[in-house]
């Protein structure tokens, strides 16, 4: 009875700490940028938290503001325009990906990039991402998309 007891707990234990290896599984996406340029610098930032509840049929998807991004995106910042939030603070649409993308990149407010890569061929690919609405940039400022994770 003391073998199966102790089997049991030891079970109950190897579980317990196999959840947190769970949550954090959700920081292994990519994005990856083609036909990238030569030593051209590459750099990422989270604008929106994406949140996934696997229990919905199908999956719900929510996105938030990152709390980097908040002066772009509330008020009278350049953001606010490309956005629509809910009363929830759910952001339920975006429009025109690309002027905001390009609102983004000249953003003097940014926060530290998440990474940055520079190029040494023609791709560029940042890894162990956490799920989000991301933007990417180049140091030469010809170069800004929004891309999903």
């Amino acid at each position: 009875m003391k073998r199966i007891a102790t089997f049991l707990l030891v079970m109950v234990l190897v579980l317990a700490m196999a959840a947190p290896a769970l949550a954090e599984g959700e920081k292994n996406d990519s994005i990856t940028v083609n036909n990238a340029k030569m030593g051209e610098t590459y750099s990422i930032y989270k604008m929106f938290d994406l949140s996934v509840d696997s229990e919905e049929d199908p999956a719900a998807y929510s996105y938030t503001i990152n709390a980097d991004w908040e002066a772009f995106f509330t008020g009278t910042g350049a953001g606010a325009q490309y956005i629509t939030v809910n009363d929830e603070g759910y952001v339920t649409a975006v429009s025109d990906a690309e002027a905001l993308a390009k609102a983004a990149a000249a953003w003097t407010g940014k926060p530290t990039a998440t990474d940055s890569k520079t190029a040494s061929g023609d791709t560029v690919e940042f890894t162990g991402l956490a799920d989000g609405y991301w933007l990417v940039t180049s140091t030469l400022g010809t170069f800004a998309m929004i891309e999903t994770t």
